[in-house]
């Protein structure tokens, strides 16, 4: 059992879920905070202050929250009504709450989204060396749609 979950089922910690409530600097601490538990870092894929900026203002933000402390974060672009199709481009929980199911909820939550405004499909990219993600996007019926001979691998899921 990891110890994470155990201290969160233990102390009965109350998450709280919400969408769109997250300021620029919220957002830009949490993936501050997230940035060393990427694969690669990315930190060293992109910059930071603009990938913040670009979450907060162009995407659907589904937010699991400890206090005032934004401990996961999904973001989602619902821009392409033409396509259908909704890009997931990012989702990350701080380690001391991974493996406490609040990953599984905020996937949930996004994909009721999805089919509410109409799209029809979610891609992502994922990195090819994390296997464990992509196992864990697996369980939600997503499939590799492009095997990346670089870093990143498209998964994808119809709905």
């Amino acid at each position: 059992m990891d110890l994470a979950w155990l201290v969160l089922s233990m102390t009965n910690i109350k998450i709280n879920y919400s969408s769109n409530t997250s300021t620029f600097s919220d957002v830009f601490n949490h993936l501050t905070k997230c940035d060393s538990f990427f694969s690669p870092p990315l930190s060293q894929r992109i910059n930071l202050t603009s990938y913040s900026r670009k979450i907060f203002q162009y995407s659907f933000r589904f937010e699991a929250w400890y206090d005032y402390e934004l401990v996961a974060l999904l973001a989602l672009y619902l821009n392409d009504p033409k396509t259908e199709i909704a890009f997931l481009t990012n989702l990350s929980v701080l380690p001391c709450y991974s493996r406490a199911g609040i990953g599984t909820t905020l996937i949930s939550q996004c994909v009721d989204e999805v089919k509410l405004r109409g799209f029809h499909q979610i891609n992502l990219e994922v990195a090819s060396s994390n296997t464990r993600l992509v196992r864990f996007y697996k369980r939600f019926g997503f499939k590799l749609s492009r095997v990346s001979t670089g870093s990143q691998n498209l998964m994808s899921i119809s709905l």
